[in-house]
Order: C-alpha cells, then structure tokens, then sequence
C-alpha cells in the first residue's frame, strides 16, 4: 500500500512539474520582445544595485569582445507565472548593429538542483528579431564568476560562437588567438567575490 502511494505521489509530481514547464513553454514568445531600459550599461547597473541582487543577476559577457546580457527578474506578467520565480535575460549590447539593446534574449527558471537553472533561449534571427526558443541549462560556477550553457537536449556544452552567431561580429575569428570555444558567460557585474555561490557545508 505504501508503495502504491509512493508511486501516486511521484507520478502525481512528476506530471505537476511537466504541465509547469508545458505552461512556461506557451508564455515564451514566439519571437524576442525589445524592452526599454537597456541603452545604456551603466543605467543597467544602478538599477541592479539598487535592489536585491539574486545570484544569477547582474551583467554578463560572452567572450572577450561579445555581448553583454543583463538577467533580472522578470516582471513581464505574460511570462512570468504567478509566484514564479523567472529571470529574463536582456541584450545591452551587441556588435551586430541590427541586434539592438533592450531585445529579450531568453528566460530562466530554477531547476531542482543548486545554482542550475531551466532556461528557453532564442536560437535564430531575423533582421532585428530573435525567434526560435530552444531549452537550455544554465549552471553558475562555484565562485558564481560563470555561467555555463548546454543545449538541454544534448550532453554537450554549447559553443556560444556556433549556435548565437547572429550576435557577433563579422570578422570576429581574425584574431587567431582568441579563444574560439566559448562555452557560457562570464560575469561582468557585479564583481565576484570569488566566493561560492551557495553556503558550502563540511
């Protein structure tokens, strides 16, 4: 008897957590939103410090000359479920000119494993326009200094170069010793501590 309630309860969750993420999948838009209030780096960082910063916010860079993505909190109440606890990650810059600041780059949730977070990144685009969403895993590394991607239905991590492109900047592989696997963000603010992300218990 027991073990048939085990069972219930475990279905009962496990169907609760899919129809969570079915839900999520139906608010993401289609294709990325552009949002006021990214023009300008230094505005985005007041406005971070002005609240109470999670471990996943702040500003981040892909690669050494990339763009740079804001993640906050997302108020967007057609994407962010009531009570829910959604991040969305915002491009403030980009060395593609037709990218411009303030274009929703993806959303993020927490996932059932520390500093590991569900996300739905755009893939693609169109012009000025992002569309194509795709499941991704973020993991923040212990000195929360970086933040790994990989694509949710591989075991690999992404090469942020490869897959975003649409980011970059022509030309960009004329250097040859830039490092070409980039294979997450690196945290531009606030500064690490160095310290881990979580309390660490021994």
């Amino acid at each position: 008897m027991r073990r048939l309630i085990a069972i219930i309860l475990l279905a009962v969750a496990v169907s609760t957590r899919i129809q969570a993420a079915a839900a999520w999948d139906d608010m993401v838009p289609a294709h990325s939103l552009i949002v006021p209030g990214y023009g300008d780096a230094d505005s985005v960082k007041a406005r971070l410090k002005a609240t109470p910063m999670r471990h996943i916010e702040g500003l981040w860079q892909i690669g050494a000359d990339q763009a740079v993505i804001a993640i906050e909190l997302c108020t967007d109440p057609a994407v962010a479920l009531p009570g829910a606890e959604i991040y969305q990650l915002t491009i403030v810059e980009a060395p593609r000119p037709s990218i411009a600041p303030g274009t929703v780059f993806g959303y993020a949730a927490p996932s059932g494993r520390a500093n590991t977070y569900d996300a739905r990144i755009y893939t693609t685009s169109l012009r000025s326009r992002l569309g194509k969403p795709d499941k991704f895993t973020l993991t923040l590394s212990a000195d929360d200094s970086h933040l790994s991607v990989t694509r949710a239905k591989k075991q690999w991590k992404l090469l942020m170069r490869q897959t975003f492109h649409f980011l970059m900047r022509i030309g960009l592989y004329a250097d040859p010793s830039a490092e070409r696997d980039i294979d997450g963000m690196t945290r531009i603010y606030p500064a690490s501590t160095g310290k881990p992300a979580q309390p660490v218990y021994l």
